[in-house]
C-alpha cells in the first residue's frame, strides 16, 4: 500500500502577506474612523435642525402671545363706549315693548354713529334682528362653545365686553363685540364696533410679517399659513379645502399640535396650536399657524455629508494602500537581499559572503 504525498501548500511571499495585511488594516481604520464620524455629524445636524425647529416655533408662539397682549391693552379701552352703545340698544328694546320686530334698530345706529352695527340673539343662539344684514340669521349653535357662552350670558346680569376679532360673515372686518342680556332673559344685546383705527393697528402688528422675519432664518421652512380659530386664513379671511379645514378643527379641538408627513414629496407640516384663549371671553382669538418644512434640504445636505466622508474615506485608503505598499518593501529589502545570497551559495559560490543589514534581526540571520 502507497501513501500518497500531502498537496503542495499554496505559499505566499511574506511581502505581500505584509502589505495585505496593511491594507485590511488601514481599510478597517479608515472605514471606522469615516463611519463614526459620519453618524456624529449625522446626528449633531438632526438636533440642531429639530432645535431650529422648536427655536422657530416657540419664537411664533410668543411672537402671536405679545401681539395679543397690546390687543388687549387696547380692546380694553373700547369698554365704557360699548356699554354706553348697549345702554342705548336697551332702551329701545324697552320701548319697544321687548319685541326685537318693532324696535328701529338703525334710529340706535344713526344716533351711536356709522361704525356701530346691533345685533338681537334669540334663546336658540340666532340672530333675528340686526342692522347688519350679512349676519342676519347667523346661527351660533353652529359654534358649540360659544352658544354655551351666549346662553350662560342670556342668563345672567350686567354687561359682557368680548374681543376684537373678525366677523364670521360679510366683509371680514376686525369688529369689538360686546353683550347685555334683556331683562326677561328671552334675547341677547350685541353691539359691534368697527373702526379703521382697528385695521391700521392690525396691521402695525402684522402677524404675518412677524412670523415671515422669525422663519426667514430656518431654511428648511418652505411656507406657512396662518388661521384663525373658526378655520379660516387670517390674511384674506378665506376658508382653505376641507381637509385642511378638518386638521385645523383637529387641532383646535385637542389644544394640541399636529404633525403630518408627506414622504411622497420629502415635506412635513405641522399645524401649529397658538393657544390664546382667555375664559372670561366667549370669543376664541387663538391661532393654527401651518408651517413646511422641506425635508429634501435636510437628506440634500446628508447626502452632501455622505459623499464627503466617502471621498475622504477612498483618499485616506488610496494614500495608505501606497505608504503600506513602501512601507512593505522597505521591511522585505533585506529578507529578498539575504535569500538572493543564499541562493548565490546554494549553487555553488561558497566565497560568496552575505551582505550586511541594519536590522539586528537579520544581523543575528546573517
Amino acid at each position: 500500500m502507497t501513501v500518497k504525498d500531502p498537496p503542495p501548500r499554496k505559499i505566499r511571499s511574506i511581502s505581500f502577506t505584509l502589505l495585505l495585511s496593511m491594507i485590511l488594516l488601514i481599510i478597517c481604520i479608515v472605514g471606522f474612523i469615516s463611519l463614526n464620524s459620519y453618524f456624529y455629524t449625522k446626528n449633531n445636524f438632526e438636533h440642531e435642525s429639530s432645535l431650529l425647529q422648536v427655536q422657530t416655533e416657540q419664537n411664533i408662539i410668543e411672537a402671536m402671545r405679545l401681539k395679543e397682549i397690546t390687543w388687549n391693552v387696547y380692546d380694553e379701552t373700547l369698554n365704557d363706549q360699548m356699554k354706553e352703545g348697549l345702554g342705548s340698544v336697551l332702551l329701545e328694546y324697552n320701548r319697544s315693548g321687548g319685541e326685537p320686530d318693532k324696535m328701529d334698530l338703525a334710529k340706535v345706529k344713526n344716533n351711536l354713529g356709522d361704525h356701530y352695527d346691533i345685533y338681537v340673539i334669540n334663546e336658540s343662539g340666532v340672530i333675528v334682528s340686526t342692522t347688519y344684514a350679512q349676519e342676519l340669521g347667523t346661527d351660533f349653535r353652529q359654534v358649540p362653545y360659544f352658544y354655551d357662552y351666549l346662553t350662560k350670558i342670556r342668563l345672567s346680569d350686567g354687561f359682557f365686553p368680548d374681543r376684537i376679532v373678525r366677523e364670521r360673515l360679510g366683509a371680514g372686518r376686525l369688529r369689538k363685540y360686546a353683550y347685555m342680556p334683556t331683562p326677561g332673559h328671552e334675547f341677547i344685546l350685541e353691539l359691534g364696533y368697527s373702526s379703521t383705527i382697528l385695521e391700521e393697528l392690525n396691521q402695525k402688528l402684522d402677524d404675518k410679517g412677524n412670523i415671515r422675519r422669525i422663519v426667514s432664518v430656518n431654511p428648511y421652512v418652505e411656507d406657512f399659513t396662518i388661521f384663525n380659530s373658526m378655520g379660516r386664513r387670517l390674511d384674506n379671511n378665506s376658508l382653505p379645502d376641507e381637509t385642511v379645514l378638518g386638521y385645523v378643527a383637529e387641532v383646535m379641538k385637542n389644544r394640541a399640535t399636529l404633525e403630518l408627513q408627506d414622504r411622497d414629496h420629502q415635506r412635513t407640516t405641522r399645524y401649529l396650536m397658538v393657544d390664546l384663549k382667555v375664559d372670561k371671553y366667549g370669543s376664541d382669538p387663538s391661532r393654527v399657524v401651518a408651517i413646511t418644512y422641506n425635508l429634501k434640504l435636510i437628506q440634500d445636505a446628508l447626502n452632501s455629508l455622505i459623499l464627503f466622508h466617502l471621498i475622504t474615506g477612498v483618499a485616506a485608503i488610496v494614500l495608505g494602500c501606497v505608504l503600506a505598499y513602501e512601507f512593505s518593501r522597505r521591511i522585505t529589502r533585506p529578507i529578498k537581499k539575504i535569500v538572493g545570497d543564499v541562493n548565490t551559495i546554494a549553487h555553488g559560490d561558497l566565497e560568496h559572503r552575505i551582505g550586511t543589514t541594519q536590522s539586528s534581526e537579520f544581523a543575528i540571520l546573517e
